[in-house]
């Protein structure tokens, strides 16, 4: 009974451990991806390059240029708390930092005290996904 139970405690870690590697290398094959496409999705919906994150985990808005209408989004595969607290560790979390500006035809509202938000891809496609993509950088450890 305790070998079987050693057996299956073993199998338990050893699932776990790779289900976080996998989770990792998607992570990294999302930004690869995205960096290798970067010219294709100038001038696309943000919502566009959302499709190919569906594993992120929060949003953080930069009013870069708001004369010219021009505003910068960190999207990130970690919650903003967890992004914040490696970043103060000098770690490098990856993340997308995509430079937008408003679709003419289809305004987004953002506000001014806006800062980070923990959004799924539905919930930021949905909310920011009309913006206009002007230039898209990943950002990996």
């Amino acid at each position: 009974m305790k070998l079987f139970s050693k057996i299956a405690l073993s199998l338990l870690i050893m699932t776990s451990v790779m289900a976080c590697i996998r989770s990792k290398q998607t992570q990294q094959e999302h930004l690869t991806r995205i960096k290798d496409n970067e010219q294709y999705y100038k001038g696309k919906d943000l919502s566009e390059l959302l499709k190919q994150v569906p594993d992120m985990r929060s949003v953080s808005i930069f009013k870069d240029f708001p004369q010219k209408g021009i505003t910068s989004l960190r999207i990130a595969f970690l919650k903003d708390k967890t992004f914040n607290q490696e970043a103060n560790l000098n770690k490098s979390p990856s993340h997308i930092v995509v430079y937008t500006e408003q679709n003419p035809n289809k305004p987004v509202e953002i506000s001014d005290d806006k800062g980070s938000e923990d959004l799924n891809m539905k919930e930021a496609a949905s909310k920011y996904g009309n913006l206009k993509i002007t230039a898209v950088h990943t950002v990996t450890p």
